[in-house]
């Protein structure tokens, strides 16, 4: 079995550096496709012994009000994130290309990612395995989270940078072979977490797959999140969220606006590696932005697997599954992430925001537009009677 050392530096209460080194032993990993426990495949051998410090921040916060973060190259994250574990997998970890290449999501946070996780891994399972398809987040992980985790707590499950690397999803999850990772993370472009950005990094036949959200939703989406969230300590209200922290660009990865262009800049430029559809798009018709999906990634999708699909991933049933994934991770003394699932409604900003707080806010959107030059089509601002 193999183990690896690890050594973490990090902030006491006190204020005081505590530095601690840890060898384990890492147990086999196993993946969960649906109702059932599956043996993961034997991973390639990837040396293990690892004595990188790593200096883990303390968390600042915005203000009175809370809201945890670190920073990153000048850009707010998540507190669990380790700047130096991020840093080293943008030196060491390359998107795997060919026939099966890699298909990362990519997303501002709340913009539909765990809606475009169960999509892709569900295309990926077929018409067979769609249905056991129960926990997409578990089966597309988030990059920098995963790994940055692993270095905090060497006895999370996981992965390190090393395990990372040599990561390759169980076969019996996918109607594919041999299977193809799928990878998110809400990075902005310029801090995309692999070797070579979107220029070089893309090798031919790796997908990226952008989803966009107007602001309006985005900012009630996050906010919501930020109050439910413990590790971000957040009691502040909607408008003090909306203007404290959404648009100076001070919430988890950053400046929406200034995400949003770096993302579709790269989309201009490899339309062929990136695509961008939004989560309006999909509620619009859901069919035909699976068939959209499983056309970019390369994915031969027969009508019953859309089919099947399709009836996976309507919010109704996502929420339900979901409701039965936390229940039996509660049971068995796990934690879960509490209204991760919400409406998945498009348009119903209408019904938080003030006639004030709109006007700021749509003030500030078109501002930031021109400034950054991004289109007016990069937006629909939701009407939920256009969903099919």
């Amino acid at each position: 079995m193999p183990t690896t050392t690890t050594t973490v530096t990090s902030a006491t209460a006190s204020g005081a550096i505590a530095t601690v080194t840890t060898t384990v032993a890492i147990p086999e990993a196993k993946a969960v496709l649906g109702e059932v426990e599956e043996e993961k495949e034997e991973e390639e051998d990837v040396e293990e012994s690892s004595s990188t410090t790593y200096d883990c921040p303390a968390a600042s916060q915005v203000d009175e009000f809370g809201y945890k973060y670190v920073e990153f190259h000048g850009i707010v994250y998540p507190p669990f994130m380790v700047p130096g574990v991020v840093d080293e997998m943008r030196e060491r970890c390359h998107l795997r290309g060919g026939k099966y290449g890699d298909i990362v999501i990519a997303t501002f946070p709340k913009c539909g990612t765990t809606w475009m996780q169960q999509i892709v891994v569900s295309l990926l399972a077929g018409s067979n395995k769609a249905k056991y398809v129960k926990d997409p987040m578990a089966l597309s992980p988030w990059a920098e989270r995963e790994c940055s985790m692993a270095a905090r707590d060497p006895f999370s499950p996981m992965k390190s940078i090393n395990q990372w690397i040599s990561w390759t999803p169980n076969k019996q999850q996918q109607a594919v072979s041999p299977p193809r990772r799928v990878i998110k993370t809400h990075a902005p472009e310029q801090l995309s977490p692999w070797v070579g950005g979107t220029g070089a990094g893309l090798p031919t036949g790796s997908s990226v797959i952008v989803v966009t959200r107007n602001p309006f939703d985005t900012a009630v989406s996050l906010f919501n999140h930020a109050s439910d969230v413990p590790i971000f300590e957040y009691t502040g209200d909607f408008d003090h969220f909306l203007k404290k922290l959404f648009i100076p660009g001070s919430v988890e990865h950053g400046c929406y606006w200034a995400w949003q262009s770096a993302w579709w800049q790269a989309h201009q430029k490899h339309k062929d590696k990136i695509l961008w559809i939004s989560y309006e798009e999909l509620k619009c018709d859901l069919r035909a932005g699976v068939e959209k999906v499983a056309k970019f990634c390369s994915i031969n999708a027969t009508d019953e697997t859309v089919e099947a699909v399709c009836k996976g991933a309507t919010f109704s049933s996502m929420k339900s599954t979901a409701a039965e994934v936390d229940a039996a991770k509660l049971a068995a003394g796990g934690k879960v992430k509490k209204n991760h699932i919400r409406q998945g409604k498009s348009g119903a900003w209408r019904k938080k925001f003030t006639e004030e707080q709109t006007a700021l806010f749509m003030a500030h959107h078109k501002a930031r537009c021109a400034e950054l030059g991004i289109p007016d089509e990069c937006f629909n601002f939701g009407d939920d009677n256009l969903e099919k």
